[in-house]
């Protein structure tokens, strides 16, 4: 039989005996694992469903969170930036990387090519949405998103050092 180039086996609960189980047997035949950890509440399973009903479906107290900040897009001090092209990535990566920390945050240290190197991949295949949030004017935070199948995941979040994202 021919092998396959990548097992992707998901979710999976990190401490549970068949993880530990299913990697040491791969790791046997000789392939490389490379365990992935996505926090919970940045994967979102879409089966179909509008952006309108998706936030419907989000617990009320991030509903509530989310109502507080939109006054800021509604009355102008903010806005939204969805990129999703190469051509809006590459015009627009240069201002992230001289605003955003995106050298620290929640993700493990990497080489800087890195986040826009893969965010080229999936603008190239169409799943990249990256999130840009501009207030007075200036980028303050982003979100990389990737949207595949039925299922969007958040790889990255950056802030600029200075904002912590949008206060009242």
């Amino acid at each position: 039989p021919v092998r396959p180039d990548v097992v992707r086996i998901s979710p999976l609960e990190v401490a549970s005996p068949f993880t530990r189980q299913s990697g040491a047997a791969l790791r046997a035949t000789g392939y490389l694992v490379q365990p992935y950890f996505c926090r919970p509440d940045r994967v979102m399973a879409t089966d179909g469903r509008s952006f309108a009903d998706c936030l419907a479906g989000l617990a009320a107290s991030l509903q509530q969170r989310l109502d507080h900040h939109r006054a800021f897009l509604r009355d102008g001090r903010a806005h939204l930036e969805i990129i999703s092209s190469r051509g809006e990535l590459e015009a627009r990566w240069p201002a992230f990387e001289r605003t955003l920390d995106i050298g620290s945050g929640d993700s493990a240290p990497e080489p800087l090519e890195y986040p826009p190197d893969l965010m080229r991949m999936a603008a190239d295949n169409g799943s990249l949405r990256l999130g840009a949030l501009h207030l007075h004017g200036a980028l303050v935070a982003a979100q990389f998103w990737v949207a595949m199948g039925q299922t969007g995941t958040c790889l990255r979040c950056w802030c600029t050092a200075t904002s912590g994202g949008p206060a009242t």
